[in-house]
């Protein structure tokens, strides 16, 4: 929650790799169907600190690669297309507000929330097709040497339609 400045921008490229990210299950808990198995992210992202506790901010997801079951296949009589491929995925908007304690404390709390425009294919698995919002709340300190952070919060899904059978809805959204 590093949220100090009267206007300090920041600038950076991230890299994720997922293994198996998006998976189909059968209701014994058994995999179904893979439709990505391997997939790498770069996300292009800036912010900018206001006011010395506001923080706006964006990230916009490219995936360089996506691997997955190359045949194709029909799940509960839905034909899932073989149609990965690297493209750009939903664009985030968020926003944090430093509610509690400065940079360096032993206890910093945070409100904020990210907006997510439909920019991705959802073809390629990239993107949802309508807007996702989610709000949280974020807390972090530094206690000598050590340093913490931790959210909680939830991503509510516009799309929330079956994929092959398989429910889709918001989630419940942590890190530590």
């Amino acid at each position: 929650l590093d949220i100090r400045g009267k206007v300090r921008p920041a600038f950076g490229v991230v890299a994720d790799y997922g293994y198996k990210p998006y998976v189909l299950l059968n209701p014994d808990g058994s995999e179904n169907e893979r439709l990505v198995t391997d997939q790498f992210f770069l996300h292009l992202g800036g912010s900018l600190v206001l006011f010395d506790r506001l923080r706006l901010g964006v990230s916009l997801p490219i995936a360089v690669s996506q691997e997955g079951n190359s045949t194709g296949n029909v799940v509960n009589g839905q034909v899932i297309l073989d149609d990965r491929k690297s493209g750009v995925g939903d664009l985030r908007v968020g926003l944090d507000l430093r509610l509690v304690g400065n940079y360096g404390d032993a206890f910093t709390l945070a409100f904020g929330g990210r907006v997510w425009a439909p920019t991705g294919d959802q073809a390629s698995y990239l993107g949802d097709g309508q807007v996702r919002i989610g709000p949280h709340v974020s807390v972090a300190g530094d206690v000598g040497v050590f340093a913490y952070a931790g959210s909680i919060g939830v991503v509510y899904r516009g799309n929330n339609q079956p994929f092959a059978g398989h429910t889709t809805g918001s989630e419940a959204d942590f890190g530590l």
